[in-house]
């Protein structure tokens, strides 16, 4: 009886599996680590956090050139310069008219009724400094004042935020401040940081003016370890973190 095979991994008296390449019963080769990668089609990544995948049309993203990190393109609605958002309480002053400086809540249609003015004046949409240009050739238009100099201000702003859903400890609204912006791990922290089971990625869709979604997963605990990987949210994005497969991907 031949003796035991050289490199046999022993599992009973008198039983070994051959390590021998080539050896009828030798062990089938290691696999190559597979690659993890950094971008998944939304819709599969949709249906892992149990979105509804049927109510929204998704385009996916990858990195630019160079770069580590997706970018969502900015929705035009929401700029850097805050823009008069119906709901918005604003303040009017014309110089040397006391009685036509007003306060006025922008209505749902985006208007207001100026003091003196026969028509609304849309100002939704609009920078303060773009709304006194407006509201001082409406003034013109209708021969009320030759050269007025107006000033509008924003006194009371209508709420802006942002969803934070999935393995969060306190999932919900994160509002946005006025006149602010609010980056991805700020959002995070407000939303009590990460569950025990929370993968590290997440998922971050924005609905397009042109009624499209579009969606990117980023590694979020890169981007708590590198501030170079965070990125600014914008009102009405909806930011899912989904439970990790692999145990605990934040230890």
């Amino acid at each position: 009886m031949a003796g035991p095979v050289k490199h046999g991994t022993f599992f009973c008296a008198g039983c070994f599996r051959v390590n021998a390449p080539g050896h009828p019963g030798a062990a089938p080769p290691p696999r190559a680590p597979v690659k993890t990668l950094p971008l998944f089609p939304a819709a599969l990544l949709l249906l892992a956090g149990s979105w509804p995948v049927s109510s929204l049309a998704i385009e996916t993203l990858k990195a630019p050139e160079g770069k580590a990190t997706p970018v969502l393109p900015a929705n035009p609605a929401v700029a850097k310069t805050y823009l008069l958002r119906a709901s918005d309480v604003i303040r009017v002053d014309v110089v040397d008219d006391p009685k036509a400086s007003h306060e006025y809540k922008i209505g749902v249609d985006g208007k207001i009724r100026p003091v003196y003015l026969k028509a609304s004046i849309p100002l939704a949409g609009l920078s303060a400094a773009a709304a006194e240009e407006v509201l001082g050739r409406a003034y013109v238009g209708e021969g009320i004042f030759s050269k007025p100099q107006i000033s509008v201000s924003v006194k009371e702003y209508t709420e802006q935020r942002i969803n934070f859903l999935g393995q969060v400890n306190h999932p919900g609204p994160v509002s946005i401040p006025p006149e602010k912006e609010l980056s991805l791990v700020t959002a995070f922290s407000q939303a009590g940081g990460h569950t025990r089971n929370a993968s590290r990625y997440c998922t971050i869709t924005r609905l397009l003016p042109n009624g499209k979604s579009t969606a990117i997963r980023l590694d979020l605990r890169g981007a708590v370890e590198d501030a170079k990987k965070d990125i600014m949210l914008q009102d009405g994005d909806t930011v899912f973190m989904g439970e990790s497969l692999l145990g605990n991907d934040w230890q």
